[in-house]
């Protein structure tokens, strides 16, 4: 098969995927949804089938913290995501607390309001760390802080390897827990922030550095990481140098609510950024510098005309 038959090949799959649809969401949407409400162990989470519509059922454990309120904030949130009716198939969720399906209520519109009930319905769900407020004169913003995690389930889609589809946990909370549903007066709810993502960046692209200790600390809204190298030899202390020096502008940042700082460690001490490079050889030897080791990294060469 030449190239040019792969490629239309692929743009044909494209608009077929686009028109037609190859994922019925009246089997990938519960799969979701139960594989978010697993990582709360004060939930029993069952799903039945009858005539095309998938039915999940939620039941709250009467001795967790709170179960009441957290029943029902439950049921107000997973309503708008858990039930959907397709052409051809239907998801429908319920909550159950103390033997009763619980009856839903209306989303708030307050923000204040909607932001408890978010965490009510969040509580001891290990992909949750905490909620966190930013006020300034233009906006009110309030975050749900996710784990850094990759959450995967069943997706009955020719386009995910294996029928199995992996979504960063904030994107999967948006929606599975109602904040992507909610119209809040003056103010906005998100399932992550600034501070969140940034961390979880520089993490993700140093983990493929076996040479590096990464470590993160988090104190008074500020996320420190920590990255030591493993090594003490005068290559080691190179690779030290020029870490400290390019991961700095990215990895040290204030936002109004959080910050981020980045240190690198070198036989047990802090190491001291240099000034950016300004000429191109040596910018360019210090990022060889500063990725060998990486296997993101291949090459890198320079070029002149």
């Amino acid at each position: 098969m030449t190239w040019s038959t792969k490629i239309l090949l692929v743009m044909a799959l494209t608009c077929l995927h686009h028109a037609h649809g190859l994922q019925p969401e009246w089997f990938s949407r519960p799969s979701q949804i139960k594989a978010y409400l697993k990582y709360d162990p004060s939930l029993q989470v069952t799903e039945t089938s009858k005539n095309d519509t998938q039915t999940i059922t939620v039941t709250v454990d009467k001795t967790a913290k709170n179960a009441e309120k957290k029943a029902q904030a439950l049921a107000t949130l997973l309503h708008p995501y858990g039930n959907q009716q397709w052409k051809g198939g239907a998801v429908v969720t319920q909550v159950v607390f103390n033997d009763t399906v619980v009856v839903r209520k209306a989303l708030p519109t307050d923000p204040d309001n909607a932001f408890t009930l978010t965490k009510q319905a969040l509580a001891g769900n290990s992909l949750y760390i905490k909620g966190l407020v930013e006020k300034s004169p233009l906006a009110t913003i309030y975050y749900i802080i996710p784990a850094p995690k990759v959450v995967q389930y069943y997706n009955d889609n020719l386009f995910s390897y294996g029928s199995i589809a992996s979504e960063v946990a904030a994107a999967g909370i948006a929606n599975v827990y109602g904040l992507s549903f909610l119209k809040v007066k003056k103010a906005s709810i998100h399932a992550s922030s600034d501070m969140q993502i940034r961390s979880n960046q520089i993490q993700a692209y140093l983990k493929f550095d076996s040479s590096l200790q990464v470590d993160v600390t988090s104190k008074d809204d500020k996320e420190t990481i920590t990255v030591t190298l493993k090594n003490t030899d005068t290559a080691a202390a190179k690779k030290a140098q020029a870490l400290a020096t390019l991961l700095y502008p990215y990895g040290n940042q204030q936002w109004q609510g959080g910050a981020v700082i980045t240190h690198v460690v070198f036989n047990g001490a802090v190491v001291v950024r240099k000034a950016l490079p300004t000429d191109a050889d040596n910018a360019l030897a210090l990022t060889k510098l500063a990725m060998t080791g990486n296997t993101l990294y291949r090459q890198m060469e320079s070029s002149s005309d």
